[in-house]
C-alpha cells in the first residue's frame, strides 16, 4: 500500500495507526493478536522506509495516514465464526422445508 509516498504492508498501517493512537507495544500486540517482538519488528521497518528514529516522530507520521481503523486479528476470525454460523442456521429451515 502505498500512503504519503512510502510503501507500507496492510499491518506496518494497522501498527502505525495504534502508535498514532498512542498505544503501547503489549497493546498493539494484544488488539492485532501479535507478540511484542514481531510488533518491534513491524516498528523497525516502518522506521527504515519512512526514515524517523523516535516515537513523536512515528506519530506524527501517523497522523498524516488517512483514517483507517486496525481490526485485530481476533475480531475477524470471530466475525468468520459468526457469518459462518448465521450461514448454517439460515440453511437448517430450507432443509427441513424440502
Amino acid at each position: 500500500m502505498h500512503t504519503i509516498g512510502i510503501a507500507f504492508s496492510r499491518r506496518e498501517l494497522q501498527v502505525l495507526h495504534l502508535v498514532g493512537e498512542g498505544a503501547s507495544y503489549a497493546t498493539i500486540a494484544r488488539r492485532l493478536g501479535l507478540s511484542p517482538h514481531t510488533v518491534d519488528t513491524y516498528l523497525r521497518r516502518i522506521r527504515a522506509k519512512s526514515g524517523v528514529s523516535s516515537q513523536v516522530q512515528l506519530a506524527l507520521l501517523a497522523s498524516r495516514l488517512p483514517a483507517q481503523p486496525a481490526q485485530p486479528a481476533q475480531a475477524t476470525q470471530a466475525t468468520q465464526a459468526t457469518q459462518a454460523t448465521q450461514a448454517a442456521q439460515a440453511a437448517q429451515p430450507a432443509r427441513a422445508a424440502a
